[in-house]
């Protein structure tokens, strides 16, 4: 059989073919059943080590997953203020990085243009912060603190705006779950896409498993990079979103209006029926029904009955007989 292809003593495979013993014939024999008995053991230790490999890369993923779980235990049971230092402190670490890579070397190799442009995608920059004001700095780190204070009052009239520090909070944990949610889905994905082609490094003489573990702990990263910059540019824009809710729902309201007063206006009433003309029409003429056809394809016929009973109705009684 299979086992004994794959997994059987070469002195079992020679006695077979020495002895020439049919296929149908029973083997009975003490050291063929221990052959078979360390097939067996052969078999049950390679299936051992596939099932500890597999646990082995399972292990990467749950490292992960209880941190995910850890950090979104952290979000639910924060308090406003430990969820405002943490929104405070993950703008500003965008704010630096972005500071950067773009205000390097001497400052004519400065992009200020592109610095002003990144900080509109996180915040609503007011007027009174410029690229020529940005200029006008001494260094970069007064750039860096310029726009971190311009972000940190925009993050308060946002608290203002939706109610209160309360309010802000139970936004700030909406808005943080939702980007680490949408965002763990997918990097499990990509580590399922990884697991299916890290064999591949045996080819390099690499252990798969520790290249896997090495560009898992890599995806990790990025998807921390990720989340923060996600929440950091969403924080802001909460109270667009109302106000784009907030039109979506006044055109319902005036579509719904709209809808009311047309089922008012377009409300079935009893048609009515068409007065039939005193003048008879001629043979060609329009129809007095108003159907556009001509009289004597229309009601010509129906009148002709109609008019009968009439004429005999009108017409002059014969004169009494003379008889006696």
């Amino acid at each position: 059989d299979n086992l004994m292809k794959r997994f059987g003593a070469e002195r079992v495979r020679g006695f077979m073919q020495w002895a020439d013993i049919p296929e149908d014939q029973p083997i009975q024999h003490s050291w063929i059943s221990k052959s078979i008995e360390q097939a067996q053991e052969r078999v049950e230790a390679y299936y051992f080590d596939i099932r500890k490999r597999v646990l082995e890369y399972d292990a990467v993923v749950n490292k992960q997953r209880q941190a995910m779980y850890k950090q979104r235990d952290e979000i639910l049971t924060a308090d406003p203020a430990t969820l405002r230092e943490k929104i405070h402190q993950l703008v500003a670490t965008e704010i630096g990085e972005f500071c950067k890579t773009y205000l390097v070397g001497e400052r004519d190799e400065w992009d200020l243009d592109e610095v002003y442009r990144q900080a509109l995608t996180i915040y609503p920059v007011p007027p009174e912060i410029t690229p020529e004001v940005l200029d006008a700095q001494h260094n970069a780190e007064d750039i860096e603190v310029l726009l971190l204070k311009g972000a940190l009052q925009a993050y308060d009239r946002k608290t203002e705006e939706l109610g209160g520090p309360e309010n802000m909070a139970q936004v700030e944990r909406q808005v943080i779950l939702q980007a680490m949610d949408s965002l763990w889905v997918r990097h499990l994905t990509d580590l399922d896409v990884l697991r299916e082609g890290i064999g591949l490094q045996a080819i390099r003489q690499r252990d798969p498993l520790v290249e896997y573990k090495i560009e898992g702990f890599r995806m990790w990263q990025d998807l921390q990079n990720e989340i923060q910059s996600t929440l950091v540019r969403n924080i802001f824009r909460v109270e667009m979103a109302r106000r784009q809710e907030q039109k979506v729902s006044n055109v319902r309201e005036g579509q719904q209006m709209v809808d009311a007063s047309s089922v008012r206006t377009n409300a079935p009433t009893s048609a009515p029926e068409p007065t039939r003309a005193t003048n008879r029409p001629g043979r060609n003429d329009p129809c007095w029904c108003g159907s556009g056809k001509k009289y004597k394809h229309c009601h010509y016929e129906s009148d002709q009955q109609d008019r009968q009973p009439v004429a005999r109705t009108q017409t002059k009684s014969a004169p009494p007989s003379r008889r006696r």
